[in-house]
Parts: C-alpha cells; sequence; structure tokens
C-alpha cells in the first residue's frame, strides 16, 4: 500500500512538473516581438553576418598585397672544431683554418610590388565589390526573414479564424441534427432528411479536425522561423486592424 501511495506521488509530481514546463515555454507574440525575436535568431541571417565579415578581411588582405612588405631572417651556427683545410707545399702538410666556430648571418629584404599588370589594384576593387554583396544579401536575408515571419503570423490567426468558423458549424449541425432527430421521431420528416443532417454532421466534424491540424502546422511553421522548440504550443496576438502601406 505504501508502495503503491509512493508511485501516485512521484506520477503526480512529474505531472505537475511538466504542467509547468509546458505553462511557462508558452508565449503569446506580437508582430514585432515575432519579427524582433527571428532577426536576432536566424541563421540565415548569421549566415549572411559571417559572410560579410569574411568579405571584408578578403578586401584587408588585398589591400595589404599592395603595401610593402619586409622580412627578417636571422641564422647562428656553432661548430665544435674551426673549419680549415690541409695543403701541401714542398713535400709538407700544412693546416690553414679558413672559418670561425662561431657563425651569425643576418638578412632584411623589401618587397614592393610594382609591376603587377594592375593584378593587385583589380583583386581591390573585386574585394571591395564583395563587401557591397554582402551587405545586399544581410539586406537581403532581413527582408525575407520579416516576410516569413509576417506570412507564418497571419498563417496563424487565419487557422485560428477558420477553426471558430468550423467549431461554430459543428456546433449549429449538432443542433440541427437534434432536431431533425426530433422531428423524424414526430413522422414530420423521413428518414432520408434525417441521414442528409447526420452527413452534414459528420463532416464538418471532419473539417474542424482539419482546422486543428492546419492550425497546428502553422504554430510548427512560426516556432521554425523563430528558431523555437517546433512543439512550443506559443499564440499570436490578434490584429484588429491592418492598414496597408502604399510604395512608390
Amino acid at each position: 500500500m505504501a508502495k503503491r501511495s509512493i508511485f501516485l506521488t512521484s506520477i503526480l509530481l512529474i505531472s505537475f512538473i511538466l504542467l509547468f514546463c509546458y505553462s511557462s515555454s508558452a508565449k503569446v507574440y506580437d508582430l514585432d516581438t515575432a519579427i524582433d525575436a527571428a532577426l536576432k535568431n536566424s541563421t540565415l541571417i548569421k549566415e549572411t553576418l559571417e559572410k560579410q565579415r569574411a568579405a571584408v578581411e578578403h578586401y584587408n588582405s588585398s589591400r595589404d598585397n599592395m603595401f610593402p612588405k619586409v622580412s627578417f631572417q636571422y641564422n647562428y651556427t656553432r661548430l665544435k672544431n674551426r673549419p680549415y683545410t690541409i695543403f701541401s707545399t714542398m713535400g709538407v702538410d700544412r693546416k690553414m683554418d679558413i672559418g670561425d666556430k662561431n657563425s651569425i648571418q643576418w638578412n632584411a629584404m623589401i618587397v614592393q610590388p610594382i609591376f603587377t599588370g594592375f593584378a593587385l589594384s583589380t583583386q581591390k576593387k573585386i574585394a571591395n565589390l564583395g563587401i557591397d554583396i554582402s551587405q545586399i544579401q544581410r539586406q537581403e536575408a532581413v527582408l525575407d526573414v520579416i516576410k516569413n515571419v509576417k506570412i507564418a503570423y497571419f498563417n496563424i490567426l487565419l487557422s485560428e479564424k477558420y477553426l471558430d468558423v468550423a467549431n461554430e458549424e459543428v456546433k449549429q449541425l449538432k443542433s440541427h441534427e437534434k432536431d431533425a432527430e426530433n422531428l423524424y421521431k414526430e413522422g414530420m420528416i423521413a428518414y432520408n432528411d434525417l441521414l442528409k443532417s447526420r452527413v452534414a454532421l459528420s463532416n464538418a466534424i471532419e473539417n474542424r479536425v482539419n482546422a486543428k491540424n492546419n492550425l497546428k502546422f502553422a504554430i510548427s511553421a512560426f516556432n521554425i522561423l523563430l528558431e523555437n522548440n517546433i512543439n512550443e504550443k506559443n499564440s499570436v496576438k490578434d490584429i484588429f486592424s491592418f492598414e496597408s502601406e502604399r510604395f512608390n
């Protein structure tokens, strides 16, 4: 009995924790908050930022290639014995040193590209164009993210409206089916008319299931754009009025 009580307590505790996590993870977004979250978390925008940084580094590298380059070299050699050579004069071998035990070498070199057929200046111009292209790509990515978030946001609202309509239709058809059943019992309508009301109710229930699934898919697509967990039960605030903007 005690083990069963502990088991039930554990189940209730786990259920409470899961319910708390579920309720805390669900959020209600307005359009501006959703756009800000998507722009902050978008992997597409982060990718374009990295490309822009790479383009700047490439431009700096191409610009540095036009400057003179200075290089230094240092070499130190220590021998066990001084190098020498042996030669013979009048039948006598003689030894003569030809170097030192310690040898130090210093080298300095300056290279300035002059005659490159405008290759370096052309590379610099191309790298500068690469920066401009990366900036345009980032702006396009921002606009694409904003557009996709707006589409996903309004898809949720539209799916909610469809679900409301489907719920109302089921409610009305249930009432109609009940009235038809009573009329059939009273002999005021044919059985075929009762079947029609039941078929209409069945179709309405199926439409409501489809509307619920479409709402789930819309929320999942919205979560993907915001880099949220795809299963989070987030929602959006309704927008009662919308004013179109004119673009010249």
